[in-house]
């Protein structure tokens, strides 16, 4: 097989983990006035949820979750997440905060009436991973 590079027909971007717990807690600490933000983060690094699925989820999907439920979206590898105790708190901090109604989408855009896209969620994930000094790592 002849390998001339990429193929740049196919966009391939290399997702690094963040290892370092401390560099997490980081992330959530900041986040923690921007309640969208704060479940997204959450939601990314505790269900292995991909973000073009995260972005239907629709606030009855996990309104009236509790801890150990599923959340109603496949993760990467096939499975339904799990709702944790700290996800759980996230959520509710969430709810509390926009109040929004069980039909709105969980990350709804605030220019309009549809969810956010995988564009302005990159951005805002460039935007934790700045905090870390990590210009490197790539988001979504």
């Amino acid at each position: 097989m002849d390998d001339n590079g990429p193929n740049p027909a196919r966009k391939h971007t290399n997702i690094k983990p963040i290892n370092d717990f401390q560099d997490i807690e980081l992330i959530r600490k900041t986040l923690s006035e921007k309640p969208r933000d704060l479940l997204l983060f959450d939601l990314l690094t505790q269900t292995g949820i991909r973000i073009k699925r995260l972005l239907v989820l629709r606030i009855n999907d996990i309104k009236n979750l509790s801890v150990g439920d599923e959340i109603p979206i496949k993760n990467k590898f096939g499975q339904f997440a799990v709702m944790t105790e700290q996800l759980l708190e996230t959520v509710n901090r969430y709810l509390e905060h926009f109040r929004p109604e069980d039909n709105d989408w969980v990350f709804k855009s605030r220019k309009g009436s549809k969810p956010i896209d995988s564009r302005s969620c990159n951005r805002m994930v460039k935007g934790w991973l700045k905090l870390l000094d990590q210009n490197g790592l790539k988001g979504t």
